[in-house]
């Protein structure tokens, strides 16, 4: 039996922004398995405990805090393993549809079924605000504030690296894209990190995208040009000496690609935000 299960799909929104809540449910005792058929777009942090979690016959062991999807029109099975563990458990429920704006805001990833919580803290502050507004759900625009709070709660859940590996496949990957990210000016061979895994290139690429939604150089090209935005607002460099210090023989060439990226060039990006971080400015 839930603690607490609120229903606000038929409360007005006043300042609608795309991702109104359908209904919140918590259990903080929670002993048993969910085995069913979703038929809406939810999302459930698990506060403490540890299980499985089981789509599509791949199993994950998941320990908490953690978070775990359930996409529309799918069965699933999760929850405690032993009886005698308990579960602490927040769900969100929304409109099946709502699946492709939060991908879009990069709040979900269709690749990603479940991941590790890395800051509980902020986590447990954005629950509970969002327990103090369900006290007064009735209030006008009460809905609105709710909708925001379940998203920030979702955001600060998302600050985890990646989910848990499920074999040894994925945390080959998963250890390659933190090798990328740790050195992000380095010039990886992907088929020479392949191979010190334990793979061929070929069979690499293929666990490579079934786990990553961009190919390996793209996703090498992106984590280099990120740290040059942090150059660009952290340090006097020029934009040459930037292009140069990140592997680019041509710096016109690093602004073509920087401004593919960040939709602006790296001087104007200078410009924008090297004022708040630059010390003296």
């Amino acid at each position: 039996m839930d603690n607490l299960r609120i229903h606000l799909a038929p409360l007005a929104r006043l300042y609608p922004m795309g991702l109104p809540v359908q209904t919140i449910g918590y259990n903080d005792h929670r002993t048993v398995r969910t085995r069913k058929k979703f038929f809406a777009f939810s999302i459930s942090i698990i506060f403490s405990g540890v299980g499985t979690y089981i789509r599509k016959r791949r199993t994950w062991q998941i320990a908490a805090p953690c978070v775990l999807i359930k996409w529309p029109d799918e069965s699933f099975d999760y929850g405690p393993v032993d009886p005698n563990n308990v579960w602490e458990e927040l769900y969100l429920i929304y409109d099946p549809g709502s699946q492709t704006e939060f991908q879009r805001r990069g709040l979900v990833n269709p690749k990603v079924n479940c991941w590790s919580i890395r800051r509980d803290a902020e986590v447990r502050t954005e629950f509970s605000q969002l327990m103090k507004l369900l006290t007064s759900v009735e209030q006008p625009g009460m809905a609105d504030r709710i909708d925001r709070a379940c998203e920030l709660l979702i955001m600060e859940a998302c600050w985890a690296e990646h989910p848990p590996p499920a074999d040894r496949a994925e945390e080959a990957v998963r250890q390659i894209q933190m090798e990328v990210r740790a050195h992000p000016f380095a010039a990886h061979d992907f088929n020479e990190l392949a191979r010190r895994h334990g793979f061929s290139p070929a069979t690499f690429r293929r666990h490579w995208n079934r786990y990553v939604d961009q190919p390996p150089a793209r996703y090498a090209m992106t984590w280099r040009l990120r740290e040059a935005c942090r150059l660009l607002v952290e340090t006097n460099l020029t934009v040459a000496e930037i292009a140069f210090k990140a592997g680019f023989e041509d710096p016109l060439y690093f602004s073509r690609c920087f401004h593919r990226l960040q939709g602006i060039a790296p001087s104007n990006y200078r410009a924008r935000f090297a004022h708040h971080s630059l010390p003296g400015k």
